[in-house]
């Protein structure tokens, strides 16, 4: 694969991922605090940097299909992708409920998340 985005061989963005990356920006400028460690609110291991990477990736594909193990930040940010589905699997129901309330809050649309509490 070449880093020619019109190379015929690689997926082509739609307007959609465009904009679903546009969403996915301003989740990363405004990174939530879902995670408690050590007695206070924390976002995780998910910076900005790494953010960017995962929105030029996925957004080369249309309706990608996603499963990570622990979840946060980036599961909100897979979802802002508008993936084909996301299964989420982390131990804590708690996170989940966070989770699932921020989105709620910042109108994130959830319908493509499967959210496993296991390990």
């Amino acid at each position: 694969m070449s880093g020619d985005a019109s190379s015929a061989d690689e997926p082509q963005r739609s307007d959609k991922a465009l904009r679903d990356g546009d969403a996915a920006r301003s989740l990363l400028a405004d990174l939530p605090r879902l995670h408690f460690w050590g007695g206070a609110a924390r976002v995780g291991g998910l910076t900005p940097a790494i953010g960017d990477r995962i929105i030029a990736e996925v957004a080369r594909y249309d309706s990608p299909r996603v499963v990570e193990t622990g979840a946060g930040v980036t599961t909100l940010l897979f979802c802002c992708l508008d993936p084909g589905a996301l299964t989420s699997i982390a131990p804590n129901a708690e996170l989940r409920d966070r989770i699932f309330t921020e989105a709620a809050e910042r109108e994130i649309a959830v319908d493509c998340l499967r959210f496993l509490c296991e390990r």
